[in-house]
């Protein structure tokens, strides 16, 4: 089963967070969180990470309605022991589910993580994401080492 609990916790809290950002703040304004380590900066990204590919959005939108319908297909074919796995897919399914309901929504995504260490500014969909990627990596890794010791 996928672990709806955290793709719904991750899904509301995401759209929460950014309703809070569009209410009340105007893009490019910023809100200090933790001096000189963490801002809250309203930004809207029509690309993807750092920018990348702005103003595709349709593009955008197929290539994530893709990768949450393969997820959606491989997940149920996992076998029930890759617990980290169909953790960082449950991940991914919420990040790619958050940002395409602003894609759809707005033509953009609303961002607004704004670390002073980090060169750009992103949302807890992004963050979803990218700490599914890491899980899923750290799984395939395990898998690969433990074929080679066979």
């Amino acid at each position: 089963m996928i672990r709806y609990w955290l793709i719904v916790v991750l899904l509301l809290a995401d759209q929460a967070l950014k309703t809070y950002i569009r209410t009340y703040l105007i893009p490019g304004w910023s809100i200090v969180v933790i001096p000189g380590v963490l801002n809250l900066t309203y930004l809207r990204n029509s690309g993807a990470a750092f920018g990348l590919l702005s103003r595709k959005t349709e593009f955008l939108v197929v290539v994530t309605i893709l990768a949450i319908s393969t997820i959606i297909y491989v997940y149920p074919q996992l076998p029930k022991n890759k617990k980290m796995l169909r953790t960082g897919l449950s991940l991914g399914l919420a990040g790619a589910l958050g940002n395409l309901i602003d894609r759809v929504r707005f033509g953009y995504v609303i961002d607004m993580f704004d670390l002073s260490f980090w060169p750009g500014i992103f949302n807890l969909a992004d963050l979803a994401i990218v700490v599914g990627v890491i899980l899923i990596i750290i799984d395939l890794l395990v898998v690969v080492e433990q074929e080679a010791e066979r």
